[in-house]
């Protein structure tokens, strides 16, 4: 997937010797780690030119795997509140390697998304997961909202 995420201003504040960045979908200020930019980045993204509504976000989320606890970078979900697309995020120097994308996959053994996108801002895999008996679909650009929702 080609695409280089615009640029955004976000509101930062210094606490503690720290950066620290509000993120709108968790309505609190957050440390402002490079990880945490790229996922500031795609919030605005989504939001902004995919038009996804905030409410239908979450952001590190808990779910537990083989009793381990994980933490989901972002999940969009459906107005039933049903999970539809997967962003693991990395931070920039952060290789999108078959790890990460194995460990996106154990979150999608949990939520059943449909589309899957991993990214460290400067690199960009997005997937349409299959239906059954199905090969997986790497796709160039991300659908609007209304068509992630088809």
């Amino acid at each position: 997937m080609e695409l280089t995420l615009p640029s955004y201003t976000f509101n930062i504040r210094l606490q503690g010797g720290r950066q620290e960045v509000f993120d709108p979908v968790r309505k609190r200020f957050i440390a402002f780690t490079p990880e945490e930019s790229i996922r500031q980045h795609w919030i605005r993204y989504l939001t902004e030119e995919i038009q996804v509504p905030k409410g239908r976000m979450s952001v590190e989320s808990g779910l537990s795997y083989n009793r381990l606890k994980k933490r989901t970078d972002l999940v969009v979900h459906d107005s039933f509140g049903k999970p539809l697309l997967l962003l693991e995020c990395k931070a920039p120097q952060v290789a999108i390697t078959e790890s990460v994308f194995q460990q996106a996959a154990v979150y999608h053994s949990r939520l059943q998304v449909r589309y899957m996108l991993l990214s460290n801002g400067n690199q960009h895999v997005l997937c349409k997961l299959p239906d059954a008996n199905q090969p997986l679909q790497f796709l160039n650009r991300l659908p609007s909202y209304e068509m992630l929702m088809l």
